[in-house]
């Protein structure tokens, strides 16, 4: 998803606005509503992959984490500095906590970044583990497809498959967060990868582990 500047208001009178309204006296906190606000407006006119309103999905997703208040405005904002052109400064001068920007931080694809090294890197902020398992669970949603699923989309669940039993394993102690996605994997033969995915994972030659094993499904989905 591309970044998004075509909003109503501009980050800039967003802030200026802020300023001037709390140096006024008036009591803006930097909590929920606000947080919905800034997401609600810089990603106005983004869509997900099957053409719905954006919003409904950092909805869902701060509502998985209910009713812990940093956590909802964590999955309200998780995907502000990715996809618009909010920074975590910018969130900062919103008067955000550091341990909330912080977690967005870490919730945030870096450009050039590979996907895996973003979700190792996302490991070691626990709140944005448990943000990002609300994240999954969404993206992995039957409703988020207009229609079936296309061939290309089955390499993209792949690793949404393998980062949702990844993170719940770190978010539930069976692993720490030092813990590679590529150590993990082997030892979960179930979770075969696929040659595609594996090849960002490692240089290392793909092992083809047998039909009986490559029928995986999506965590806490029973065959």
């Amino acid at each position: 998803m591309t970044k998004s500047n075509k909003c109503l208001f501009g980050k800039d009178e967003v802030l200026t606005r802020l300023q001037e309204r709390r140096a006024a006296g008036v009591d803006i906190r930097a909590d929920f509503g606000l947080a919905c606000l800034i997401a609600d407006n810089a990603l106005l006119t983004q869509r997900d992959k099957g053409g719905a309103d954006y919003s409904h999905h950092t909805t869902r997703v701060s509502q998985h984490n209910a009713p812990n208040n940093i956590l909802m405005i964590i999955g309200k904002l998780h995907d502000v500095v990715e996809d618009s052109d909010w920074t975590v400064d910018d969130l900062r001068a919103a008067g955000f906590s550091e341990r909330i920007v912080s977690a967005v931080d870490a919730l945030t694809h870096s450009d050039g970044e590979k996907y895996f090294d973003s979700i190792e890197r996302a490991a070691q902020n626990p709140d944005a583990v448990a943000v990002k398992l609300g994240d999954l669970r969404d993206n992995m949603s039957a409703h988020r497809f207009s229609g079936l699923p296309r061939p290309q989309d089955f390499e993209r669940i792949s690793k949404y498959v393998i980062t949702f039993s990844y993170l719940s394993a770190i978010h539930d102690g069976t692993i720490t967060p030092d813990t590679t996605m590529r150590t993990f994997i082997r030892t979960r033969p179930e979770l075969d990868p696929g040659a595609a995915v594996w090849a960002e994972l490692s240089d290392e030659p793909y092992e083809d582990k047998g039909p009986e094993k490559n029928c995986w499904v999506p965590p806490g989905m029973k065959p």
